[in-house]
C-alpha cells in the first residue's frame, strides 16, 4: 500500500489549473500546454521536500532543465510509482467527508485505490465540471505509457569511423552508435566535394 505523504487539496486550486476551453479530451491531447503544465505540477508534487530541494539545486547549479517526470523517475530508482501518484492525485479531489469515507472503505477493502473510489463511488455525485475535467486529466497522465529510457551508446569518433568503415561486420554491429555519433561529427565529414 502506498503511503500518502500529504493530501493536496486539488479542489481549491482547480480554477487556476483548468482555464483552457480548447482542452476537450485530455487522453488524446497530451501535448496541449495545459496538460504539459499539469504533468510538471503532478510530478513535482510527487517528490518529497528533500527531493524537490535536490532537484532545485541541480537546476540552479547546472542550468539544465529536464522534465519533472524524469526527476520523479530518477528519485524512485528509475521507475514511476503509479500507486503513490494515483493516491496523491485522487485523494485531493475528494471533499473532506468523502475522503474520510474513502479511508473507511480502504480499511474494509484494502485493494481499492483512490482512483477506483473516485471513479466508482464519488464521480457520480460530483457537480463541478472543472473537477471532473481535472480527474480526466489526472487519468490521462497516469495512463500515458512510460516512454522507454534510451539506452546509452558510447560515442564513435569520426576518426575511428574512417578507420573502420571498410569492416562490414564492425559497421553492422555499431549501426546505432554510428547514427548517434554522426549527429555530432564535424559537418564536412561525408560531404566532401568530389
Amino acid at each position: 500500500m502506498a503511503k500518502t505523504k500529504k493530501r493536496l487539496d486539488w479542489r481549491s486550486i482547480v480554477s487556476r489549473i483548468i482555464n483552457d476551453e480548447d482542452l476537450i479530451s485530455p487522453d488524446v491531447q497530451e501535448s496541449h500546454p495545459a496538460m504539459k503544465e499539469l504533468r510538471e505540477i503532478v510530478f513535482l508534487n510527487g517528490l518529497t521536500d528533500r527531493e524537490r530541494e535536490a532537484v532545485g539545486q541541480y537546476f540552479q547549479s547546472t542550468g539544465a532543465n529536464i522534465p519533472m517526470k524524469s526527476c520523479y523517475r530518477i528519485a524512485r530508482g528509475g521507475k514511476l510509482d503509479l500507486e503513490e501518484l494515483t493516491e496523491m492525485l485522487f485523494v485531493g479531489l475528494l471533499p473532506d467527508i468523502d475522503y474520510e469515507d474513502y479511508l473507511e472503505t480502504k480499511e474494509r477493502k484494502p485493494g481499492i485505490s483512490a482512483r477506483d473510489y473516485y471513479e466508482q463511488v464519488y464521480s457520480y455525485n460530483e457537480k463541478d465540471p472543472a473537477i471532473k475535467k481535472l480527474a480526466r486529466m489526472f487519468a490521462a497522465i497516469l495512463d500515458t505509457p512510460d516512454e522507454p529510457v534510451e539506452e546509452f551508446l558510447p560515442y564513435i569518433s569520426s576518426v575511428e569511423f574512417e578507420k573502420m568503415k571498410g569492416d562490414i561486420k564492425w559497421v553492422q554491429e555499431n549501426l546505432k552508435r554510428i547514427e548517434k555519433s554522426k549527429k555530432i561529427w564535424p559537418k564536412e565529414l561525408g560531404r566532401r566535394s568530389r
